[in-house]
């Protein structure tokens, strides 16, 4: 097959892939924002992946009862493991509201929240901007001098708000700015974790699916952050929203209540 033969190709199946979005943001913005979740195969794939990604193990059935607090079908010394799952979950749950209240929770103090959230066990790291530049064990990608990273994040929150949904591809933009975010390395701590998050806030905020990197994909994906610039990031992307385009149900969103809510809502649940 000839060079221009297999661009054409990519173009073609980059243009299905816009349009399979587009099809998707036009139902999910016509739901009533109450209706706006995910179900729990998604969740579970979501818990999974990113948590192996940082090469925390949960298996789906140990998944699957900690969303379902169904906590007495596991002996009890796997309590804390289930609480770490769903304690990840509520992270979710947290991008997922603030996404739905538009660009203005798009923001640092909701960055340092989360950040502090992942960092339960740890809290003396939580919102602890870093103070050198630390080489990670998995992380290979340059990172800013720790001096930048306060202007840095105020840069990364401006270009994130100049995205032009009429103009921008937006999973480029999103991988653009997932590669910046990696860049700054604003905590030492669960880094890779908060910057998917956030990720997908972005990309829910402006009504698309979330991007759920695949576990063993996580060579490739260090080695994306790595790079000069955001483009084998993108590719990453790109084959992360077929995968879960391909996988959703009909419906593409759901049936499950999620837990992040106020007492009102949680009292008409079920």
């Amino acid at each position: 097959m000839s060079s221009s033969s297999k661009r054409r190709i990519i173009m073609r199946n980059r243009a299905t892939l816009i349009e399979a979005l587009e099809r998707y943001r036009r139902k999910f913005l016509k739901q009533e924002k109450a209706e706006r979740y995910f179900s729990e195969r998604v969740l579970m794939a979501w818990v999974f992946h990113d948590n192996l990604l940082e090469g925390r193990t949960f298996r789906p059935e140990e998944i699957q009862i900690a969303l379902r607090h169904q906590d007495q079908q596991l002996p009890s010394y796997l309590r804390p493991l289930l609480e770490d799952v769903r304690r990840y979950e509520q992270a979710i749950e947290m991008t997922c509201v603030w996404a739905q209240e538009g660009l203005s929770s798009f923001n640092l103090s909701n960055l340092q929240e989360l950040h502090r959230h992942l960092m339960f066990h740890e809290p003396q790291e939580g919102a602890r901007l870093r103070r050198n530049s630390p080489v990670h064990r998995d992380y290979q990608q340059v990172i800013c001098n720790h001096r930048q990273v306060s202007t840095r994040l105020q840069q990364f929150f401006i270009e994130a708000l100049n995205f032009n949904i009429q103009t921008d591809d937006v999973l480029s933009y999103a991988a653009h700015l997932h590669h910046q975010l990696m860049h700054i390395y604003p905590y030492r701590r669960q880094p890779g974790a908060l910057a998917r998050l956030f990720t997908n806030q972005f990309l829910i905020m402006h009504g698309y699916p979330p991007i759920i990197l695949a576990s063993h994909e996580r060579g490739t994906y260090y080695e994306a952050l790595a790079a000069h610039n955001c483009a084998s990031l993108a590719q990453l992307f790109y084959q992360a929203a077929w995968r879960y385009l391909d996988s959703i149900d009909s419906e593409q969103v759901v049936k499950k209540k999620l837990s992040f809510s106020t007492p009102h809502q949680q009292a008409q649940i079920g």
